[in-house]
């Protein structure tokens, strides 16, 4: 093969994937999944404050009106978190998961390249199991709350990565929940 065919042959596949790159717009349905870093500050119960992270989970859809603006909805494992007393006084044992609604206001700042920032509403749901006196107390909570995040998106036309970093304040016994996540998104 020639250097001539070469470049022709290079020059026509440029030509075929240029346009669905140049061409991919951000407007229609989408799935993602991530994982997640989640890091949970919980004050305020029977003298336990703590802070501690765990590794977790998440799964969202969504659908984008425009190349500006969408609505997600997601599920999010928020991970397990243990904050030891002390001897068996005061310990604390706490899983948390969710799923919000939110709306996306989106920006291409470049070719390939989005920021984006989501507000919306995160369903909570606690179990936490607290020793005191060596006695297990387990109580469930469940709470609607507001929720916040940014992030930014590397558009590679149907496969897209993005990070983001979001953060839900809850008043179930003041748990407040940092969640740094990446993942892969899937347009259709």
């Amino acid at each position: 093969m020639t250097i001539r065919q070469l470049l022709t042959i290079a020059s026509l596949s440029a030509g075929l994937i240029a346009p669905t790159v140049s061409m991919a717009d951000d407007t229609g349905p989408y799935i993602a999944a991530s994982v997640n870093r989640a890091s949970a500050n919980f004050e305020d119960i029977r003298d336990i404050d703590f802070d501690d992270s765990d590794n977790a989970f998440g799964l969202r859809a969504g659908y984008m009106f425009t190349d500006l603006i969408g609505v997600e909805v997601a599920y999010l494992d928020l991970g397990e978190f243990s904050a030891p007393g002390d001897g068996p006084n005061n310990a604390i044992e706490l899983d948390a998961d969710g799923y919000s609604a939110a709306l996306v206001l989106n920006l291409s700042v470049v070719d390939q390249l989005d920021l984006y920032v989501k507000a919306g509403a995160f369903r909570v749901n606690a179990n936490a199991d607290s020793f005191i006196a060596g006695q297990r107390l387990r109580f469930d909570d469940e709470a609607t709350e507001p929720f916040a995040a940014f992030g930014a998106e590397w558009d590679l036309g149907t496969l897209n990565l993005f990070a983001e970093y979001s953060v839900v304040d809850t008043d179930i016994s003041d748990l407040s929940v940092d969640i740094a996540s990446a993942g892969v998104k899937l347009e259709f």
